[in-house]
């Protein structure tokens, strides 16, 4: 199962960026999504064919690399929700791509308008390994079982209610024990 974590930028939160991994113990690396403007130094651009956004994901978990507008080209989902610049085809292809979900029920015509796209434009995406990716992460990826989305959600609801608790950090456990209640013939 794959879990996004948007916009997590606080050093608190991540801490140590090796530290996420080891904490949850995850079986594949966390990968990190940079929007960005400009190719950092040292940051290989994307070459080669492919065919989904998913497909740099892959490459990420092993590797620090970029994309632009053009290396998404045969995605035209991916194009839409990143924001980036679509050709009258891929227009065209993310009508198709819409239609073909909404005719298999995956996507209602009413959920259209909620799936997520960014409001910037960036011109370029940096996909890396979390403890590599030379840029502040917009995205995180996280490749978790089921038992690994609850210490996430804890997290989530600590984080959104003020608790700024790095990861891994519990609070203090009570020491007081329940009493047994008697027993009443």
């Amino acid at each position: 199962m794959a879990v996004l974590l948007p916009l997590l930028r606080n050093a608190v939160l991540f801490g140590n960026r090796e530290h996420l991994h080891q904490s949850l113990r995850l079986a594949h690396p966390p990968v990190a999504v940079g929007l960005v403007d400009h190719i950092p130094g040292g940051v290989e651009s994307w070459s080669g064919h492919s065919p989904a956004g998913w497909r740099f994901w892959q490459e990420a978990a092993h590797r620090v690399c970029a994309t632009a507008a053009a290396h998404h080209s045969v995605c035209s989902i991916g194009q839409y929700t990143h924001g980036l610049d679509m050709s009258p085809a891929s227009n065209t292809d993310l009508m198709a791509a819409l239609k073909v979900f909404a005719d298999l029920t995956y996507v209602r015509e009413q959920d259209v308008q909620a799936i997520p796209v960014l409001t910037s434009k960036p011109k370029y995406v940096v996909y890396g390994p979390l403890a590599e990716i030379p840029v502040n992460p917009d995205v995180v990826l996280l490749f978790v079982r089921a038992d690994q989305t609850l210490i996430l959600s804890e997290l989530r609801s600590n984080w959104k209610a003020g608790c700024r608790r790095p990861w891994g950090a519990r609070p203090e456990r009570s020491s007081h024990k329940l009493k047994t209640p008697a027993v009443r013939p």
